[in-house]
């Protein structure tokens, strides 16, 4: 936004005792590697972005009286992406944040003058099956089982926002799938399960043997893409898959990792969780945190849908932002900023680990 428009920004931040908010969010944007350092930067930074101590599951957004009147009146609209994003959790831990805040944000939108919403959703709210297509313009009552208890949570937020927009609120939603680092840089979040299953299954020496597609959209994609839409289109009322328009089959991704001389196993997903769990190194495995989620996990729960994305990139016609496809160029940019980082071992390391293993004798390890 800073870098693509002339709008001020009011930033709703978390107080936290003894920490200032908006170096915060500058120490975050420096960790990512978005921060710039020029004049021209600096100067936007201090005139035009302003934080706004105060929680979005709150009343009034825990604002005061007359601020939350003054921001009412002043703000031309609303980007909420805030959200308790965890996959362990059920829906009841998950209701504060991101259906009662959701609800926050509605009464603030209309309150004082009608504020249009773009909402940050997520492609989760359709059921898992490669056998699916789902269409920007299909209803979201489809009536299956979700996957998550952070989809079913992002599913009633999204029906919250569609109910509020039958009563003539301007509404844009955002449906991004597994979003994945910066396209140039390869920069991401470790936390992510993606890359945690990434790192927990080359650790074990074995993948899932699944028919199934990667698609995992770049960052800077996603947020390219709200800004524009947020901006410079008319896009409400509409939702937009920012998933991306080429994804590529895992069998794929897995050929391109043993070109890079990574060896490994392909198993049945089932097999393959329950002897990941059951061994006696599991604790040092990557997967680990995420046990509770991996025990309810399935083949099914692997095999990503078609998420059809026509209509955003009939709004992003002629915008100059386009999609990195899942190819070895994306892919070889991830791989290279984690190896560069010490998060993934390099195919030699992970050979020499098995080597000092066998010569022990010790099988507690699935390196080959």
């Amino acid at each position: 936004i800073l870098r693509g428009t002339r709008a001020n920004l009011y930033c709703l931040v978390r107080p936290r005792q003894g920490a200032d908010a908006k170096a915060r969010i500058k120490e975050q944007m420096e960790t990512y590697a978005v921060w710039r350092d020029d004049d021209a930067w600096r100067s936007d930074w201090e005139k035009r972005v302003h934080i706004v101590e105060g929680d979005v599951i709150l009343p009034r957004l825990g604002l005061s009286g007359p601020l939350y009147e003054s921001l009412a009146r002043d703000v031309d609209c609303v980007i909420h992406s805030a959200a308790h994003v965890n996959f362990i959790y059920p829906y009841e831990a998950l209701r504060a944040t991101n259906v009662l805040g959701v609800h926050e944000i509605i009464r603030f939108a209309f309150h004082g003058r009608i504020k249009p919403v773009h909402y940050m959703s997520t492609a989760a709210i359709w059921p898992m099956g490669s056998e699916y297509t789902f269409h920007e313009k299909d209803p979201i009552d489809h009536g299956k089982l979700l996957n998550l208890g952070y989809d079913e949570a992002k599913w009633v937020g999204e029906r919250c926002l569609i109910n509020a927009s039958d009563r003539g609120l301007p509404v844009t939603r955002y449906r991004p799938g597994e979003v994945g680092g910066d396209s140039e840089s390869g920069r991401l979040v470790l936390s992510h399960f993606i890359v945690a299953a990434f790192k927990g299954f080359l650790q074990y020496g074995a993948f899932p043997s699944v028919d199934t597609y990667l698609d995992v959209t770049p960052v800077d994609y996603v947020a390219k893409s709200v800004v524009h839409m947020a901006f410079h289109r008319n896009a409400h009322g509409k939702a937009f898959h920012l998933t991306n328009p080429n994804r590529c089959h895992l069998s794929e991704a897995l050929m391109y990792l043993r070109s890079l001389g990574y060896e490994f196993e392909e198993l049945p997903f089932e097999e393959l969780r329950d002897r990941l769990i059951q061994d006696e190194g599991f604790s040092g495995n990557a997967l680990f945190p995420y046990q509770a989620a991996l025990e309810d996990m399935d083949w099914r729960s692997m095999q990503v849908p078609h998420y059809d994305c026509g209509q955003t990139l009939g709004e992003l016609a002629g915008s100059g932002i386009s999609c990195a496809p899942v190819e070895e160029k994306l892919v070889g940019t991830y791989l290279g900023y984690l190896t560069e980082i010490g998060y993934l071992p390099r195919p030699e390391e992970l050979r020499d680990h098995a080597t000092r293993f066998i010569l022990a004798g010790n099988g507690k390890y699935r390196f080959r």
